[in-house]
């Protein structure tokens, strides 16, 4: 009898792998196999608001996240120093390992390292105005309009309005007690009458006291 040869294909050779082991793996599953970082759970960020930016970050590193600081145009050098006001990704927002976290943070209000921010210069005219209007203010006891008119005015110490108004602005007066001494002084000197004394500190054309200060002056007249 005349035998007849078996041959056997490698197909028929994978099939009958796959008939004998049970299953099939062909090599592209397993590159593509995940790894166990990335099946792995992802966990809350935990919060840090408040928190010193040592404490922040090792909260953060610990939860197994990426820190990046915000301090505008400041570099966290030391983190203790600084203090945390906001974080993104929120507190509670799931995230895997390896995610960043963006920490915007200030000095603490305890920190000494930190400059003072500078303050604006004052232009030495504004100075002199302010000084000229301590003196008319204190040894003079004029109004507050009354200094302003002799700061800027061109018969009286010419200064820009701008120094002028800087000088009434901050000068320490008591425009009441001004308008009381100025009273005093007509009632005494001139023998005016409590109307006409009223009268001349409101009037543009005397002293320029406001109605207020100048009722302020008679009722305290007598005092």
């Amino acid at each position: 009898m005349k035998r007849i040869p078996l041959i056997m294909s490698m197909a028929t050779a994978a099939v009958t792998v796959t008939l004998l082991t049970g299953c099939s793996i062909h090599p592209h599953q397993l590159a593509s196999a995940p790894t166990a970082a990335a099946v792995a759970s992802s966990a809350p960020i935990p919060s840090v608001v408040g928190q010193t930016g040592d404490a922040a970050k090792k909260a953060l590193e610990g939860a197994g996240l990426v820190v990046k600081w915000d301090a505008g145009a400041d570099f966290v050098i030391l983190p203790s120093h600084w203090m945390v006001v906001s974080q993104l990704p929120a507190a509670g927002t799931s995230a895997p390992a390896g995610s960043i976290v963006t920490l915007t943070v200030t000095k603490s209000a305890g920190d000494s390292t930190r400059a003072a921010p500078a303050q604006p210069s004052v232009p030495i005219e504004y100075k002199n105005a302010l000084s000229k209007a301590t003196s008319y203010a204190n040894l003079m006891h004029m109004s507050k309009q009354g200094v302003y008119d002799q700061l800027t005015s061109q018969y009286g110490e010419q200064f820009a309005p701008e120094a002028a108004q800087y000088a009434v602005d901050n000068v320490k007066a008591d425009w009441n007690a001004n308008a009381l001494a100025k009273a005093k002084d007509y009632e005494t000197q001139m023998a005016m009458s409590p109307a006409a004394i009223h009268d001349q500190l409101t009037s543009q054309y005397g002293e320029k006291f406001t109605a207020a200060e100048a009722d302020y002056a008679i009722a305290h007249l007598n005092d």
